[in-house]
């Protein structure tokens, strides 16, 4: 009998060395109980029940985190990104704050300092910036691009368990041939059209530079890890369509082409500055600008 039931325990699993912590699970599962039927919690109940060992850690964390249980709320949005079929390596030279902004990293963080050891090093082309000290630093970076033959879309996307960053490639057509007709043609100058379309485009990065400064700002008062993550993405992204768009109008010329070319990727930069306050307000409530209160 004592040798069968030294077999038997033999053959059982090993307990655990890390447990979920029994008393933290009955809380979550008589929260998401209580809150059964609210937007997000159904699809939040069937990710932990069904999820391993692993998955349910992650969203017992996050809730430990956050009792509110808010994290369950998904943003998602597609950013485009036009690239030609080369690879070429582009630099630029940026100060300090653009690169921590770049890194999403604050300016008195150590690990800036390793960011730019080996990068070569100027005096600020202003001259009232250069007698104020303040350096440039040559950042550079290979890309591949294909001009109008395919995108790239990136979903920024939180869900129960965390940031999820997905990227895809998309096959595009080419822009549509307009219709012949036997009225008078129509000719457009597109000087002034990609003049339009540029100030535009300006607009739209002054506001994402203005956002990134913001994030920054505020970053010190993000209590959870998760929360830092979820913003040092979107910054990554935000960064990103920065650069494709300075990019793509450094090298646009007037005409039909690339100002259909750049009308997407206004489109794009707007689309990715909106998803990026939601990303910020939602991790950051501070950065969120108080509403005006009606005086009448």
């Amino acid at each position: 009998m004592a040798q069968q039931q030294a077999h038997c325990i033999g053959l059982m699993p090993p307990k655990s060395k890390n447990p979920l912590p029994t008393a933290e699970i009955k809380k979550l599962k008589s929260a998401l109980k209580a809150r059964q039927g609210q937007e997000g919690i159904d699809e939040l109940s069937k990710a932990y029940s069904e999820g391993t060992t692993e998955k349910k850690r992650e969203i017992l964390n996050k809730y430990i985190e956050d009792r509110t249980l808010s994290f369950r709320f998904e943003v998602a949005q597609e950013t485009e990104f036009s690239k030609t079929e080369s690879s070429t390596t582009t630099g630029r030279w940026m100060t300090l704050k653009q690169i921590a902004q770049r890194e999403g990293m604050a300016l008195d963080d150590p690990h800036l300092q390793l960011v730019i050891k080996n990068l070569p090093v100027r005096d600020h082309e202003n001259p009232e910036l250069a007698a104020e000290d303040v350096k440039q630093y040559r950042v550079e970076k290979m890309k591949d691009e294909v001009a109008n033959s395919h995108k790239e879309a990136t979903t920024l996307r939180s869900t129960a368990v965390g940031m999820e960053r997905v990227k895809k490639t998309a096959a595009t057509t080419s822009a549509p041939t307009a219709a012949v007709t036997n009225g008078p043609e129509v000719k457009i100058n597109w000087v002034a059209a990609m003049r339009g379309i540029r100030k535009n485009i300006s607009t739209a990065l002054k506001e994402a530079m203005q956002l990134m400064s913001l994030s920054q700002k505020h970053r010190s008062s993000i209590d959870a890890t998760s929360d830092k993550n979820t913003l040092k993405n979107a910054q990554g992204i935000l960064q990103e369509c920065i650069e494709a768009t300075e990019d793509l109008v450094a090298a646009a010329v007037d005409n039909e082409t690339d100002h259909t070319r750049m009308t997407e990727c206004l489109g794009a930069l707007q689309r990715t500055n909106g998803c990026f306050k939601d990303v910020l307000y939602h991790v950051a409530p501070r950065a969120k600008p108080a509403e005006k209160k009606d005086t009448k």
